[in-house]
Protein backbone atom coordinates (compact mmCIF):
# COMPACT_ATOMS: atom_id res chain seq x y z
CA UNK A 1 0.00 0.00 0.00
CA UNK A 2 1.15 3.33 -0.78
CA UNK A 3 1.44 5.65 1.71
CA UNK A 4 0.48 9.91 0.78
CA UNK A 5 2.69 12.43 1.80
CA UNK A 6 1.21 16.17 0.68
CA UNK A 7 3.82 19.12 0.15
CA UNK A 8 2.22 22.22 0.28
CA UNK A 9 3.85 25.02 -1.44
CA UNK A 10 5.34 27.71 0.86
CA UNK A 11 7.01 24.73 3.13
CA UNK A 12 10.07 22.53 3.56
CA UNK A 13 10.51 19.28 4.55
CA UNK A 14 13.33 17.40 5.91
CA UNK A 15 13.31 15.54 2.75
CA UNK A 16 14.13 18.36 0.78
CA UNK A 17 16.64 19.66 2.68
CA UNK A 18 18.54 16.75 2.44
CA UNK A 19 18.09 16.87 -1.76
CA UNK A 20 19.12 20.48 -1.54
CA UNK A 21 22.71 19.31 0.80
CA UNK A 22 23.24 16.38 -1.89
CA UNK A 23 22.33 19.03 -4.39
CA UNK A 24 25.35 21.22 -3.05
CA UNK A 25 28.01 19.34 -2.55
CA UNK A 26 27.42 17.02 -6.21
CA UNK A 27 26.86 19.75 -9.04
CA UNK A 28 29.65 22.15 -8.16
CA UNK A 29 32.42 19.46 -7.05
CA UNK A 30 31.28 17.70 -11.01
CA UNK A 31 31.22 21.24 -12.77
CA UNK A 32 34.67 22.26 -11.17
CA UNK A 33 36.44 19.01 -11.83
CA UNK A 34 35.36 19.31 -15.59
CA UNK A 35 36.72 22.47 -15.96
CA UNK A 36 40.03 21.90 -14.47
CA UNK A 37 40.39 18.72 -16.27
CA UNK A 38 39.33 20.07 -19.69
CA UNK A 39 42.35 22.85 -18.61
CA UNK A 40 44.80 20.57 -18.28
CA UNK A 41 44.96 20.49 -14.56
CA UNK A 42 43.64 18.86 -11.46
CA UNK A 43 43.68 21.71 -9.00
CA UNK A 44 40.94 22.98 -6.46
CA UNK A 45 39.85 25.77 -5.96
CA UNK A 46 38.12 25.91 -2.56
CA UNK A 47 36.17 29.34 -2.87
CA UNK A 48 35.08 29.17 -5.82
CA UNK A 49 33.71 25.48 -4.55
CA UNK A 50 31.95 26.67 -1.61
CA UNK A 51 30.25 29.59 -3.70
CA UNK A 52 29.11 27.52 -5.79
CA UNK A 53 27.91 24.98 -3.76
CA UNK A 54 25.87 27.72 -1.24
CA UNK A 55 24.04 29.30 -4.54
CA UNK A 56 23.59 25.50 -5.76
CA UNK A 57 21.96 24.70 -2.58
CA UNK A 58 19.89 27.58 -1.99
CA UNK A 59 18.19 28.05 -5.48
CA UNK A 60 17.08 23.95 -5.19
CA UNK A 61 15.82 25.04 -1.72
CA UNK A 62 14.09 28.46 -3.14
CA UNK A 63 12.55 26.20 -6.01
CA UNK A 64 10.63 23.69 -3.61
CA UNK A 65 9.73 26.39 -1.71
CA UNK A 66 7.21 27.92 -4.54
CA UNK A 67 6.46 24.42 -6.20
CA UNK A 68 2.92 24.10 -5.90
CA UNK A 69 1.29 21.90 -3.83
CA UNK A 70 1.36 18.29 -4.65
CA UNK A 71 1.05 14.63 -3.45
CA UNK A 72 3.77 12.54 -3.17
CA UNK A 73 3.37 8.47 -3.17
CA UNK A 74 5.46 6.07 -1.12
CA UNK A 75 5.94 2.47 -1.83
Amino acid sequence: MAKKIISKQGTLQVRDLVRGLIMAILTPAVLILQQSLEAGILTFNWHQIAMASVAGGFAYLVKNFFEPTKIIEKL
